[in-house]
């Protein structure tokens, strides 16, 4: 079986005589940045050895800057994209609060387009 991303997610890990994944599915690293909880944390020149994680290289080519999600998950981009990436999730993320405390409103118009784009984001990977 061929994945489309090295990450994967799954619901439930059993362990027998082997260890066994349910309910797994591949997972995008946008999708792990926005979704995977946890904390982000920047590591300004950590990216010049070899590291865990893909790699998210801005228009600038540099690599020597690591973000990580919950310090072991690491992405090397430049620290442009690592504030991006935390101010679409600190925004997402109170959008999505908002929406579970009063679920029958409808989103603004400013929601909306904050998950159009992280829906695109998400599915193009």
């Amino acid at each position: 079986m061929h994945f489309t991303s090295p990450y994967l997610i799954y619901h439930e890990r059993v362990k027998t005589t082997r260890v066994y994944l349910r309910d797994a599915t591949p997972v995008s690293p946008c999708a792990l940045l926005l979704f995977g909880g946890g904390t982000l944390v920047s590591e300004r020149g950590a990216g010049k050895g070899p590291s865990k994680g893909g790699s998210w290289r801005g228009d600038t080519g540099e690599d020597n800057d690591v973000i990580s999600l919950d310090g072991w998950i690491r992405f090397r981009c430049p620290v442009s994209t690592q504030n991006l990436v935390r101010d679409v999730r600190a925004q997402l993320n109170m959008v999505l609060k908002h929406k579970i405390e009063s679920p029958k409103l409808a989103f603004s118009d400013s929601a909306k387009g904050l998950m159009e784009a992280v829906a695109q984001l998400v599915s193009e990977g």
